[in-house]
């Protein structure tokens, strides 16, 4: 699970990494890439982030 604060809200996402592959999965859609030199930690938080973009992650209600 990854949590990360966008415009005073929260939002969490679960993410998987197989066979090198991280795949972010979103609320309505997933967003996956191949690892490269970063963390995956990194990357998972840079995926989510395109996902709350896009409208695909709703903020937890808290």
């Amino acid at each position: 699970m990854i949590e990360v604060e966008h415009d005073g809200k929260t939002y969490r996402a679960e993410f998987d990494l197989v066979d090198n592959i991280l795949t972010v999965h979103g609320d309505t859609r997933s967003e996956s890439t191949q690892l490269g030199g970063l963390p995956a930690i990194k990357v998972a938080h840079f995926l989510l982030r395109n996902l709350i973009g896009r409208g695909d992650v709703q903020p937890v209600e808290e």
